[in-house]
């Protein structure tokens, strides 16, 4: 009655399974540098995966526990290769006490940033599985055993038997439900439709064990659908077709009719169950049928691309005042398509949806494959040894680059000022929990401590000079997000009631929103970024006038005031304080003046030795020439 996965794909050579085990995946990163964290893209074949190895290492003769301690190694290894050991190696920064101690790493879609993170689930299913079915091989032994004996012993019950085999083929239907919410998030639509067919065939295996016929005709329904629409799709390769139906109907197709039949027996109308297959493969379908008619747009879009370079457009771009050659095809190719996916930006910029975040994701893989390819150019040119034509290609490749990145991170600007400008305009509303005024602010500096970064990388971007138009208004936006964001680390020293800090990061926001109006006026930029300058200034403003006001409240709620009007202060020691002094005699001067503490300073002192021992030493040489001069036949007569 268990669900046994049957191995029927072609045989595959052991360069193709390495490649589907550790290479099967090109990830759409951002650099480290200004670079945040965006999600990867990686594509994984799940089922050709698991196909394949089932058949190296013992499924064919139903060896499960060789299955199992591959699995065991496999995990092993994928959680210690090379490729891997970086990602690993970070999470795992905090120290223990001992060098041996435990550290668990925490593999969630936050810090998947290597296939490998991704394989450990799928692996880690697998051996769950291969555990249950050799504890389930045991337990049907031990209840044949049991019958013809015609006594079951104490110690032997079958029943401790089949709770381990549950207990296994629970965490198996965990791990491969967290490898389902992985590859909806890190992986392409072919590998998570994949993953929610796995998924679904092991809950439909323990809804098998348990005997929950409907939930188990629902799960296996769903791996069904998905099987037979990958393996009728023209997208696929014969190859996967085979694999795909022979998986559909011979190991998910007779578990799934057993099951109708229970239900059958078990008083359900047939007209019922019909109408839940019939929901369970619609809704199946839907995803395999979006996945698969992406992968074809896709590929028309980029025959249509590749006709364009070929063509000759895109083949110079215009970057900081110069006319740069794109002599690389598949350069070309990259280009046209960013600026084919930048239609319609505006609108997806905003977020709020699934599919608007799916395709800013896309956006930044464009993106980086534009990057990599200018990177490897570049890295072949210098390699080579310098002259006047290695040197001018250089120099092309390098503007190249630069225009690529700064491509990119106006993307990453925009996106992540239209976020700030929803909370600016959120905490203005205002709202009675003082808590969400603190946490949109700190979410606010937060985003502002990104751009800021992000404004940095692009004045330092390579392929022109540091004095063009194009650097001088990077340095005028770079201090624009400055000041907005020593603003708000002001207003978070202000809600934690630090008002000398507050008051200090508040002139400082001033004067960088004073300089960046100014640079900002002088580039042509539009007009609306030197209003806002302005407008924060006079908001900075107020906000300074409020922290002193709530200084000076806290002042007086705590008896400070006394303890400044006692300790008889002139009016130049507390001119920027809510001080009037002791009432009806203020303290406008001490006369004489009072002494002040200087710190003691080094470098002054050994200035002043310097010079003391060049006195001395002078005045020691001019006592011994007036003392030569004295020697002689008349020196008695000059004294």
């Amino acid at each position: 009655r268990t669900a046994v996965l049957r191995c029927t794909s072609s045989t595959m050579t052991m360069t193709e399974i390495n490649n589907n085990m550790e290479n099967t995946t090109t990830p759409a990163t951002e650099e480290t540098n200004g670079k945040s964290s965006e999600k990867p893209n990686f594509t994984i074949d799940v089922h050709s995966i698991i196909s394949a190895k089932q058949k190296q290492h013992g499924l064919l003769q139903n060896n499960y526990a060789n299955y199992r301690q591959y699995c065991t190694r496999r995990i092993d290894r994928l959680s210690h290769s090379k490729a891997n050991a970086g990602s690993v190696k970070s999470k795992l920064s905090h120290k223990g006490k001992t060098k041996r101690e435990f550290r668990k790493i925490v593999l969630d879609a936050d810090n998947i940033d290597h296939v490998n993170l991704v394989l450990v689930w799928l692996v880690q299913a697998e051996r769950a599985w291969a555990h249950a079915m050799e504890l389930k091989g045991e337990y049907d032994l031990k209840i044949a055993s049991a019958s013809a004996a015609g006594a079951i012993k104490k110690n032997s019950s079958p029943s401790k038997i089949r709770n381990h085999f549950l207990r296994r083929l629970r965490k198996a239907v965990s791990y491969a439900g967290k490898l389902e919410e992985l590859c909806e998030v890190c992986c392409d639509r072919n590998t998570a439709a994949e993953a929610k067919a796995y998924a679904a065939w092991m809950r439909g295996n323990l809804h098998l064990e348990v005997e929950n016929w409907s939930a188990a005709c629902e799960d296996y329904g769903i791996a069904l659908a998905i099987c037979r629409a990958f393996g009728s799709s023209d997208a696929m390769t014969l190859e996967a077709k085979d694999l795909f139906s022979a998986r559909a109907e011979h190991a998910i197709d007779p578990v799934l009719k057993y099951c109708q039949y229970e239900l059958k027996e078990g008083g359900a109308e047939e007209a019922d169950i019909l109408e839940l297959m019939r929901e369970q493969q619609a809704f199946a379908e839907e995803a395999v049928t979006s996945s698969l008619l992406s992968a074809k747009l896709e590929g028309i879009v980029g025959e249509r691309l590749k006709e364009a370079a070929h063509a000759g457009d895109m083949d110079i771009i215009e970057w900081r005042g110069k006319s740069v050659p794109v002599s690389n095809e598949s350069l070309r190719v990259a280009l046209l398509k960013v600026n084919e996916m930048m239609i319609g930006f505006d609108e997806y910029v905003e977020g709020g949806s699934n599919q608007n975040d799916n395709k800013f994701t896309a956006l930044l893989s464009a993106h980086d494959e534009a990057i990599d390819i200018v990177e490897s150019d570049l890295q072949k040119f210098k390699d080579m040894a310098s002259g006047t034509q290695v040197n001018a290609r250089k120099a092309e490749q390098e503007a190249l680059l630069g225009h690529a990145k700064f491509c990119k991170l106006k993307c990453l600007m925009k996106r992540n000022e239209h976020m700030v400008q929803k909370l600016r305009e959120a905490d203005a509303e205002g709202s009675d929990k003082e808590e969400s005024h603190l946490k949109r602010t700190e979410q606010i500096t937060h985003l502002y401590d990104i751009l800021l970064q992000y404004a940095r990388d692009i004045a330092d971007l390579p392929g022109g000079e540091e004095d063009d138009e194009f650097d001088a208004e990077a340095r005028a936006h770079l201090l624009r997000v400055d000041s907005l964001r020593c603003y708000y680390i002001g207003c978070l020293y202000a809600i934690n009631e630090k008002f000398v800090e507050a008051r200090a990061v508040y002139d400082h926001a001033i004067s960088l929103a004073v300089q960046a109006a100014d640079e900002l006026n002088a580039c042509e930029v539009d007009e609306e970024f030197v209003d806002s300058m302005v407008a924060l200034e006079r908001e900075i403003t107020g906000a300074k006038c409020r922290v002193e006001a709530d200084a000076y409240l806290a002042s007086l709620l705590g008896d400070v005031s006394k303890e400044r009007t006692s300790s008889r202060r002139s009016l130049l020691q507390r001119i920027n304080e809510f001080d009037g002094g002791e009432p009806g005699n203020p303290l406008l001067a001490h006369v004489p003046p009072q002494l002040e503490s200087l710190s003691v300073k080094p470098s002054f002192l050994d200035v002043v030795k310097d010079i003391v021992e060049k006195d001395i030493e002078k005045m020691a040489t001019e006592v011994d020439a007036s003392q030569a001069s004295g020697k002689g036949l008349l020196g008695w007569l000059r004294g």
